[in-house]
């Protein structure tokens, strides 16, 4: 038996080894026929099985494809003076909130897969330019966004469409130094560079080490200013030419006092500063008194976390956060936003040329939100009045944040204990509310 086995297993592999040998051709010869060609089936009896079924509304769906929008290339490269600008950021707007981006190569190109429509591509400048926004111009510290060399419009409809960018080949180089020592500047600063018409674009250029260098310049008269912390601003214009595509321009920066005060916690971490906060320097040989020169970004997100003060005269300030007291006789009070934790010092010395930092312990009050509801949770128009009920000065009435407008009541409470007092033509309700460090959203409902 075994022996029976083993030799119709090594006939089998003869067969198999023969077949992969035979040609095809021959091989299809002999592929036995299909089912309704076979000896002694009828012709018609495919036809006897009757027509196929029709396919059901599922197989339908899976059946039909929905059809795949036809898609294009754009392509191209970004060179400057004939040569290819690697690592160039290159931005592609479909005319949606979606941007893609893509990097030139090594030799300045790039590309982007585009469904048809219309398409908005810009190269950015390099690394570290920004647009200065046009209505915020008080400080080289305001918003900026993204800076484009080159920009263009196209059409896509089903081919790929090329777009080379030729960057302009001027460059300005930036050299800022102390007017008094002469050495390039000791702080971080930036330089705010005016293109011509038509562009009139504000770019803004960080400057490392009292240097830095403006490319993709076009032809035309530049101004450039110089701005940074603990000197006074300096500027002067320069003109860029096919004659004269490089240039380099000395500016010389008188010193000045600067002061940053910070707010920390408990942990030194520094704290986001609220608008609410109304920190001044003022003078006590003059009557000047100093604003912060980043005060309109704490109304924006990310708030600063520093009050920043520049072009100071040497010599002694007195820092003021402003007086929660509305009434010095112990009337209303509006809360800071921040207890602090340590004094701010009685004054601070400026010196030029140096950038001072005053660091003072503090830490946020809580946020309340308070409004009243109906029995059924319906949103009451009524006035709100909270009154602290201080240990030591007694009942105290308080502000709403300087902000806030409207029914209810929105702003900052000390850790304590207050009396809420909700009225509307002549009813009265009266609650009380304990509030510890934590932010506190609350609704009171109404017996009426």
């Amino acid at each position: 038996m075994v022996v029976v086995l083993l030799v119709l297993g090594i006939a089998g592999a003869g067969v198999f080894t023969q077949l992969l040998r035979t040609p095809p051709a021959i091989l299809a010869t002999c592929t036995p026929p299909p089912p309704a060609a076979r000896a002694g089936t009828p012709a018609s009896a495919s036809a006897e099985l009757g027509p196929a079924p029709e396919p059901s509304a599922i197989e339908e769906r899976e059946q039909v494809m929905p059809p795949i929008a036809p898609a294009a290339w754009i392509h191209g490269t970004v060179s400057r003076r004939g040569l290819p600008v690697a690592g160039r950021r290159v931005c592609c707007e479909p005319g949606t909130e979606r941007i893609d981006v893509a990097v030139t190569a090594a030799d300045g190109s790039f590309a982007f897969r585009v469904p048809p429509g219309v398409h908005f591509v810009e190269v950015e400048h390099a690394v570290g330019v920004r647009e200065q926004l046009p209505e915020l111009r008080l400080g080289p510290f305001d918003a900026t966004s993204h800076a484009h060399a080159a920009s263009r419009s196209l059409t896509v409809a089903a081919d790929d469409v090329r777009c080379d960018f030729a960057l302009p080949g001027g460059t300005i180089t930036v050299r800022a130094v102390d007017a008094v020592t002469g050495v390039p500047l000791a702080h971080a600063g930036v330089a705010l560079w005016q293109a011509p018409p038509p562009a009139m674009q504000r770019l803004r250029v960080p400057i490392d080490g009292g240097v830095c260098t403006l490319a993709d310049v076009e032809s035309g008269r530049h101004t450039i200013t110089v701005q940074a912390r603990a000197y006074a601003a300096a500027a002067t214009a320069v003109t860029i030419d096919d004659r004269q595509p490089m240039a380099v321009v000395h500016l010389a920066l008188e010193p000045t006092g600067a002061v940053d005060i910070v707010f920390v916690d408990e942990a030194g971490e520094a704290l986001e500063l609220s608008a609410a906060l109304q920190m001044r320097l003022l003078s006590p040989m003059t009557t000047a008194v100093v604003e912060p020169v980043n005060a309109k970004a704490f109304s924006r997100q990310p708030r600063p976390r520093a009050f920043e003060f520049d072009g100071l005269e040497s010599g002694i300030w007195w820092p003021s956060l402003g007086n929660e007291r509305v009434d010095a006789r112990g009337g209303a009070i509006r809360f800071l936003p921040v207890e602090l934790l340590d004094p701010l010092p009685a004054e601070i010395e400026a010196s030029t040329g140096v950038l001072r930092k005053i660091t003072v312990r503090a830490r946020y009050r809580c946020h309340a939100r308070l409004r009243a509801v109906d029995r059924h949770g319906n949103r009451e128009d009524v006035v709100i009045s909270v009154t602290w009920l201080d240990p030591v000065h007694g009942p105290t009435p308080v502000l709403a944040a300087p902000w806030y407008s409207g029914g209810g009541f929105e702003g900052y409470l000390a850790a304590g204990v207050y009396e809420v007092v909700c009225t509307r033509d002549g009813l009265r309700h009266v609650d009380t509310l304990t509030v510890g460090g934590d932010a506190v959203d609350r609704e009171f409902v109404l017996p009426w």
